[in-house]
């Protein structure tokens, strides 16, 4: 671990040393995953940028009475490449490109039903589930309408992706594999998930 931090700051001291347009804040208020970022502009149309996101998300099962909370911290990293030279007061597109990873952390209610149902083995592949992966390929459009501030537009895709190992053959209650006798239950199954989703957001970025 010490030397994983180490590594981790001397690759940001290098990073920093390395940027020739400066440090840049920045907040995209509609894109629920990368909403602040900080970023290094390594080159004039060239930047890496970085940020993390704090996501709670509340579930409830009405025929059990059930109440759970999954609380996700989800840290990102990506690139940005404008298209053309930016230019004061000049509207400059770009595309950029971020990975991201949720870590999840799932809690039941005391006074919920749910958790009389729900096996350590069931929780921990739902945290898994919960701790997905992404990434978000993007188009957008920068006006730098001074030397320090610019406006922004962004248009984007993600795919996000996760698999869960239960081991055992049972979910909640239910079986995994509706024919035994074609697939029996096993000792271990793997739940995948994939979702796809588009977003659109303004930019406001801050350069010093």
């Amino acid at each position: 671990m010490k030397k994983w931090t180490i590594g981790l700051f001397s690759l940001t001291l290098i990073l920093i040393s390395s940027a020739q347009g400066g440090i840049v804040l920045g907040i995209r208020p509609s894109a629920k995953y990368g909403t602040n970022y900080i970023g290094l502009e390594l080159s004039p149309r060239f930047s890496l940028y970085g940020g993390a996101d704090l996501l709670q998300i509340d579930f409830r099962e009405e025929y059990l009475g059930g109440q759970a909370t999954a609380s996700l911290f989800v840290p990102n990293l990506g690139f940005k490449l404008l298209l053309g030279e930016k230019e004061l007061k000049e509207i400059t597109p770009y595309f950029s490109l971020m990975l991201l990873k949720s870590f999840a952390t799932l809690e039941i209610d005391d006074n919920s039903s749910l958790g009389d149902y729900l096996s350590e083995a069931d929780e921990k592949v739902m945290e898994e589930l919960l701790g997905f992966w992404g990434v978000s390929p993007a188009v957008g459009a920068e006006y730098p309408f001074s030397p320090k501030f610019s406006l922004g537009g962004e248009i984007g895709y993600r795919i996000f992706f996760a698999q869960g190992k239960l081991e055992r053959a049972r979910w909640g209650g239910y079986y995994l594999f509706s024919d035994p006798e074609i697939n029996p239950p096993s000792n271990e199954a793997v739940i995948k998930m994939d979702m796809t989703r588009t977003y659109a957001t303004a930019c406001l970025n801050f350069r010093f």
